[in-house]
């Protein structure tokens, strides 16, 4: 879509926290839509002012966990549209998705809410295998159709009403380098390791069984191996992102349970 084309009627919602190396590329990938809010979790960086700079509002509360987080974007948040689109900071709109989405607020949309197609890239190579292609994501919806649901690490966009697939997609660069992946195995993992210990009691072989589990459903059930050493990476990062969660949540019971024997 050129610059002169007149903006789509669509909200676009970003969640982010410290997002200064993603968030200018992101929002050039939603500048045909006519509104953009940046939720935004305090973030100590420069994140907020490219925000403000690339001209999308600004709105911050202090981030809790995914489900509670988008639900009370869409529920206090004061949208300009009835369609809203929700992206996360490293995703990037394609243009030809971009045209899609217009095309279709543009009209009278049959469907609550649309599947968009994602294309997850890992260090530099688009991973076509593993359950990384396409996974369709629910992301465009009439906002008073729509809610999250579901446990941390698996909060999940719902919408009351018909939903249909579009043929465009987005780009996610979810790993860009072996340290950002890892990074994020720390921080992804103390976010799931709370409810897991709480639902789940952690037993010791639990700390091999599904690690292997993941490995081998990523590497060898989703062909994950046609992807080479990208896809072994791939897999052995999703095996260690459940040892590093069932490890700490079999240390939070072991410490919750020292403290009940004092």
């Amino acid at each position: 879509m050129s610059p002169e084309s007149p903006k789509s009627p669509v909200s676009v919602l970003i969640c982010t926290k410290n997002e200064e190396r993603n968030l200018r590329d992101c929002l050039k990938g939603v500048a045909w839509a006519d509104d953009c809010v940046v939720l935004d979790s305090y973030s100590e960086d420069t994140t907020v002012t490219i925000a403000r700079e690339q001209g999308a509002r600004v709105v911050q509360r202090q981030f809790d966990n995914f489900s509670t987080h988008k639900n009370w974007a869409l529920d206090n948040i004061d949208f300009r549209h009835d369609w809203i689109l929700i992206v996360d900071a490293d995703e990037r709109v394609t243009p030809e998705l971009a045209r899609e989405i217009a095309a279709l607020v543009n009209g009278s949309p049959p469907h609550h809410g649309y599947y968009l197609a994602r294309q997850n890239w890992f260090a530099g190579t688009w991973i076509r295998h593993g359950g990384w292609w396409p996974d369709p994501q629910l992301r465009l919806v009439r906002r008073d159709r729509a809610a999250i649901s579901g446990a941390p690490g698996h909060e999940t966009l719902h919408v009351d009403g018909r939903v249909q697939d579009l043929a465009g997609s987005i780009s996610h660069d979810t790993h860009p380098t072996l340290s950002a992946a890892f990074s994020r195995v720390e921080r992804y993992s103390t976010h799931l390791a709370k409810d897991r210990a709480r639902r789940k009691r952690i037993r010791p072989w639990h700390l091999f069984t599904h690690p292997a589990a993941a490995f081998l459903r990523k590497w060898i059930v989703q062909r994950g191996f046609l992807d080479g050493t990208h896809g072994f990476l791939v897999a052995a990062i999703h095996a260690t992102v459940k040892l590093a969660t069932y490890a700490k949540a079999w240390e939070l019971q072991r410490r919750d349970g020292e403290r009940g024997r004092r």
